[in-house]
């Protein structure tokens, strides 16, 4: 799916990250060895989610079918998450010792996270895919520019407040996490549509002061970086959460500069949303398969590769194409 650049400045490196991202959430998830990494590898794929949002919405403008972006890419994004949300709720019932006890909701807040906590995602892109459209009829010049980059800066820092003081249950966290970066994506995607590219790292930078200024993990990890008997323990989310902005543009700048020929890395991103959906599966086969106490490294790959081949096949069946 392009981006709101011309096709000619197209970059397929943006898409070898798109599916590198995905395999980093997984390597997370399984808790391997630098496990952390995932939490960047999620900065960059909420980043790139609403870059290439903000590309289609161009896109349909031009076409003159603007009005419908927001619905018709919403319902893009509901069937998957009922179809998962039924999957992984009849696996909880097969799990279960007593299916009975499994509650069909547990609060109102699992309507906006689903059947298994890593579905939060879907939901989360659905509902905030609905200011795509307002912020790129609203950001014209470099002025609303500067207007969005005072937005980003403070929302940043709110959020980063929230994700560390607010104590609410879950999917607030994660969407506390995921406000900020998806703000970000946009203001990338226009940055570039304005001629303004130097002016997103920037941004992200004071951004992430502004965020380290209100939840100092990373200050904290910082001063204690140097004790090899804390490293392990201290390479977490909470120190790197509050320069995750800033790590993932770095990374996306870096990215951007990279000129890969040929189509290949485009279609490994086409296997990117499948591996995210059903890597929590798999990744339960890998424990029932290998006892829990099974390599965490071995069982990332394990499901990343399973979860691969499954998302390869289901795109040769209909329907099962549709929810991959």
């Amino acid at each position: 799916m392009a981006g709101p650049e011309a096709k000619k400045d197209y970059r397929r490196a943006i898409d070898l990250a798109r599916f590198l991202a995905a395999l980093g959430i997984v390597w997370d998830h399984a808790r391997a060895p630098f496990a952390d990494v995932g939490y960047l590898s999620l900065a960059l794929f909420l980043i790139l989610t609403s870059y290439f949002a903000l590309g289609s919405y161009d896109r349909a403008a031009a076409r003159g079918q603007a009005a419908g972006f927001w619905a018709a890419r919403a319902r893009r994004i509901l069937v998957p998450w009922l179809a998962w949300c039924a999957f992984y709720k009849v696996l909880q019932y097969y799990m279960a010792d007593d299916p009975w006890a499994v509650p069909l909701l547990s609060d109102p807040f699992s309507l906006m996270l689903g059947s298994w906590v890593h579905l939060w995602f879907l939901p989360f892109v659905m509902i905030a895919l609905v200011i795509v459209p307002w912020v790129a009829r609203r950001v014209q010049g470099p002025r609303d520019m500067w207007i969005f980059a005072g937005v980003l800066v403070a929302v940043g820092a709110g959020a980063g407040w929230l994700h560390r003081n607010a104590g609410w249950p879950e999917p607030w966290p994660q969407w506390w996490f995921s406000i900020p970066l998806f703000l970000y994506g946009l203001f990338v995607a226009l940055s570039r549509r304005l001629a303004m590219p130097w002016l997103p790292l920037g941004v992200a930078f004071v951004a992430s002061v502004a965020t380290v200024a209100v939840e100092p993990g990373f200050a904290a990890f910082v001063a204690e970086f140097g004790a090899p008997d804390k490293l392990s323990t201290h390479v977490t989310g909470e120190g790197f959460a509050s320069v995750q902005m800033l790590l993932a543009a770095v990374v996306f700048e870096i990215v951007w500069r990279i000129n890969i020929r040929g189509a290949w890395p485009t279609w490994l991103a086409g296997f990117a949303f499948g591996i995210y959906v059903l890597h929590p599966f798999f990744m339960l086969v890998a424990f029932k398969l290998f006892g829990p106490g099974v390599d965490r490294a071995m069982a990332a790959l394990f499901t990343m590769g399973t979860a691969f081949v499954a998302t390869w096949a289901m795109q040769r069946v209909p329907f099962a194409r549709d929810i991959v």
